[in-house]
């Protein structure tokens, strides 16, 4: 049996990753979705496969040679002048290198959560009911046999089925559903929306085709990707629910939910342009707590990051937005420097907590402590007290439009330090916190090396070292780089859901803290 993974699609769905990276290697539970694909089709029995790609082929191939093993031969083709799904697996199975008898497709954007079962004579495709049928290429069975008596690609009205094609194929004569496939290429008339579909080489098929209920799990969009990735945590978030305009956030930490309350309403007039609009605190002690808040239509920074845009033109206006409203928070001062005293504290608490550390970390860490003592007491390095702050200034809590910037779930402290604001933005850009978090990332099967996905970014950590070199002297760029690497140390007890997850973040602790200790050392 032949096994064939069509994963020639530019990704266009995917927004700014999707220009970065073919869908097929993006990370599945910290695993390209190509090696889920290719487990799956050699479980099921294939002795060949082959990977039809035309997107940055060279890291498919990559990821072939670092996941897989000589188990079975799986070889990747650069797909050249497709007129679609039926063209690609064409042009894959005209690479083979043995013969076969039969064929096992599986698409490049979805995962099978079953095994597959195979049996000469009883051809399939796995389905399942769906609503949305005009996104769907809708199959319509015989009653009784549950035979496929036709294919219907995306329609714009309501067919009598409410089965769709979910992206497993099974034919059990290659020779026959080759010469389909070949039919469906010769003939340009059966083009759908700008390419050939897979339907149109099915409709062709002598033998009987059935239908199989599959589970599996489709990543094909973005909002698909992020919905069904399945992603664990550990730690207790807040439930948000949405009305109309009207957002409400409930949680069970009671005084988290005052303090941020109290946050949004007791900030200086001048800055409640950088708020959602707050409406009502209920405070439940023996229920969930909550506060209800404007709706905001705008991307969150870390969405913007990780999926949206990548062009120097946007993060150009973001940074200017963000630095301008960090200026505008600085101007309310006191003349105090105790936010840095309480977040080392926490920091140090959060590391006393964590097991199977090794001592050249705990070493480390010992050094970074005292080295941060010794800056926020050193004025050359700590030149700013505090002042009014977010206290969690990162990219998941700032919603952005050009010239608009909206800060949500503050620390609930009025006040902090403007070197822990632009620590959390070092964390994010420079340390990659949220590829990390959202588990963007795999890692080869002994841990020998990770690979985030990243691609595109160097450019706006560059922007944002620039305009940190513009606001601040080479001492407080220091302070900030150390403080960064703490925060590193402090994400680690909250993510004991995911083992690399914590290795990641030590990782990046190590890194940052050296390289701002080397500069402090020079210094």
């Amino acid at each position: 049996m032949l096994g064939v993974i069509p994963a020639a699609g530019k990704g266009t769905r995917f927004h700014e990753l999707g220009k970065q990276y073919p869908k097929c290697i993006l990370p599945y539970k910290e695993i390209p979705i190509l090696v889920h694909n290719i487990k799956s089709l050699i479980d099921a029995g294939c002795t060949e496969i082959v990977v039809g790609g035309s997107h940055h082929t060279s890291m498919v191939k990559d990821v072939v040679f670092r996941f897989c093993d000589d188990e079975v031969e799986v070889s990747v083709v650069d797909i050249v002048n497709s007129y679609g799904m039926p063209d690609t697996i064409l042009q894959c199975i005209d690479v083979c290198h043995e013969i076969h008898n039969d064929i096992l497709i599986v698409l490049g954007d979805v995962i099978v959560n079953e095994s597959i079962e195979c049996q000469v004579g009883k051809s399939w495709i796995s389905v399942r009911e769906v609503v949305d049928y005009n996104r769907w290429c809708m199959v319509q069975t015989c009653p009784e046999s549950g035979v496929v008596m036709d294919l219907f690609d995306k329609l714009n009205t309501r067919p009598d089925t409410k089965l769709a094609a979910t992206g497993v194929y099974y034919m059990d004569d290659i020779v026959d559903f080759t010469a389909c496939l070949n039919m469906s290429v010769s003939n340009h008339d059966s083009i759908f929306d700008g390419e050939l579909q897979l339907s149109d080489a099915l409709s062709k098929f002598d033998g009987m085709i059935s239908t199989k209920h599959t589970s599996v799990v489709d990543l094909g969009t973005h909002d698909e990707y992020m919905k069904n990735r399945g992603l664990s945590t550990s730690r207790e978030f807040n439930e948000i629910m949405k009305d109309g305009n009207l957002i409400t956030k409930c949680s069970n930490d009671h005084e988290k939910i005052r303090a941020e309350y109290h946050w949004f309403r007791d900030l200086p007039l001048e800055l409640k342009s950088y708020t959602p609009a707050i409406y009502h605190l209920n405070v439940n002690c023996s229920g969930r707590s909550s506060y209800s808040m404007e709706f905001v239509e705008k991307p969150t920074l870390r969405e913007l990051f990780l999926f949206l845009d990548g062009s120097t033109e946007t993060w150009e206006q973001v940074f200017t937005d963000v630095f301008d409203t960090q200026v505008d928070l600085s101007q309310y001062k006191i003349h105090s420097r105790h936010f840095l005293n309480k977040m080392l504290s926490k920091t140090c608490n959060r590391f006393c907590d964590l097991e199977d550390i090794q001592d050249s970390d705990a070493s480390l860490f010992s050094e970074m402590v005292e080295t941060l003592e010794i800056l926020q007491d050193d004025p050359e390095f700590y030149k700013r007290g505090d002042s009014v702050a977010h206290g969690d200034f990162c990219f998941s809590n700032i919603m952005w439009s050009p010239g608009s910037v909206k800060l949500i779930d503050p620390r609930g402290e009025m006040f902090g330090s403007i070197y822990y604001e632009f620590a959390k933005l070092y964390h994010s850009i420079v340390g990659r916190y949220d590829f990390i978090d959202a588990e963007l990332y795999t890692m080869d099967p002994e841990f020998d090396g990770v690979g985030i996905y990243d691609n595109g970014k160097e450019k706006i950590e560059a922007l944002f070292m620039k305009r940190l070199a513009d606001m601040f002297s080479k001492e407080e760029i220091i302070l900030i780089k150390m403080l960064s690497a703490s925060l590193f140390i402090s994400m680690i007890p909250l993510h004991n859901h995911n083992r690399t997850n914590q290795r990641l973040f030590m990782m990046k602790f190590r890194e940052i803290y050296s390289g701002a200790k080397k500069e402090y050392d020079s210094y």
